[in-house]
């Protein structure tokens, strides 16, 4: 067995990020894997070790000092803490996500050994991330030179989807492997009678944008008024952030707090059909192109239309249409929202669609492609 350190900065039992990983850790044949993380606290989950508190967020002007230190290699008591650690575990392979300040640790740590690197890419943190961000936006061009640096550095690389493969090829000329989380099947899901009175739109996880979820809420009201229907939206583990939208809504949304995929699963089943988008300024353009949202896992497996609220050029479009999952609305105006709602609502899915959508994006060929990266680099 090859001993595999992975470190990330985030923990191993929060966000789409882990859930990834773990749909593919425990069917690992030919490594060992110990997962070293950056939280608050120690969460004393087996297999993983706390090594650090994050070297981002809190107070604004601190925050902002660290994250100039932290991206131009400028060295700190804190970073050179994490990265000794990362070094005092012996590996075969360093597995590193690159997310936030796990991308300045791994060119630090690039630097620092002749241990082959595997690098992972769930999300664009220069222009997939901060472009969006109100606090680190001006990060923007000095992480794409620190990104840059760390995939020419390392021995393999994976990333989300096959916009992100596409788009570091062309701005960098680096290849990537696509790797997606490992779905082994989809659950047995006996039919149910959905209430011809209602209409019930289900979501999961990040709503990336308020703007464009309000204008759906708002539609979605209009139509069930229209057709004398009632209206509700389940959202799951919606974010604090985005907490004001329920308040806006307060009869509409009925929001649960965290739950496992397979309780989430359960209550998204029964929903008429569930929601998904993507912003639509032109500052999300890249993150739109080249990620890939976790809770597409989650649908596929509920096996429920998909709404898919987001310009055509996106990868979430990309896969909702090439497997025909559900309706793709590229529109801003309630009207048309409208429309689209009362579409989806007659629409009629394809014999097999998740099915075929799971065996092509998730099957089993994700581990054997991880696993065989893991161990070449060796």
């Amino acid at each position: 067995m090859k001993k595999i350190v992975l470190f990330t900065s985030f923990a191993p039992n929060i966000g789409g990020g882990a859930v990834n990983i773990n749909s593919i850790i425990p069917y690992f044949k030919k490594v060992d894997v110990e997962w070293l993380y950056l939280h608050d606290k120690d969460l004393n989950i087996e297999g993983c070790v706390r090594i650090g508190k994050p070297l981002t967020g809190g107070k604004l002007w601190k925050d902002l000092t660290n994250s100039v230190f932290l991206w131009l290699g400028i060295k700190a008591k804190k970073s050179q803490k994490i990265l000794e650690q990362i070094l005092a575990r012996k590996a075969d392979v360093y597995w590193i996500v690159g997310l936030n300040e796990a991308i300045p640790i791994a060119r630090e740590l690039a630097s620092r050994t002749s241990t082959p690197i595997h690098f992972t890419i769930q999300d664009d943190v220069p222009y997939g991330v901060f472009a969006r961000s109100r606090r680190y936006q001006w990060l923007s061009g000095i992480a794409q030179k620190c990104l840059a640096e760390v995939m020419r550095r390392v021995r393999s690389l994976d990333v989300t989807s096959d916009g992100m493969r596409d788009y570091y090829q062309k701005t960098l000329g680096i290849n990537g492997i696509v790797i997606h989380p490992y779905v082994p099947s989809l659950p047995n899901i006996e039919p149910i009678s959905l209430d011809a009175n209602s209409v019930t739109v289900g979501h999961i996880g990040t709503i990336y944008s308020l703007p464009e979820f309000r204008l759906f809420c708002q539609a979605l009201q209009e139509y069930a008024k229209a057709k004398g229907l009632n209206a509700q939206i389940i959202t799951i583990g919606l974010a604090r952030k985005y907490a004001t939208i329920i308040e806006e809504f307060p009869k509409l949304i009925h929001d649960i707090p965290q739950l496992t995929e397979a309780e989430a699963i359960k209550h998204l089943y029964r929903c008429n059909f569930l929601y998904a988008m993507y912003p639509f300024n032109p500052a999300s353009t890249i993150f739109r192109q080249t990620s890939l949202p976790t809770k597409l896992t989650t649908y596929i497996q509920a096996q429920r239309p998909i709404f898919a609220h987001t310009l055509a050029d996106s990868s979430l479009a990309a896969v909702v249409r090439e497997y025909q999952l559900g309706l793709i609305c590229d529109r801003l105006t309630t009207s048309d929202l409208t429309a689209a709602i009362e579409q989806l609502c007659k629409y009629e899915l394809t014999p097999n669609c998740f099915e075929n959508a799971r065996a092509a994006l998730y099957g089993y060929d994700n581990v054997t492609k991880l696993e065989k990266c893991l161990t070449q680099t060796v």
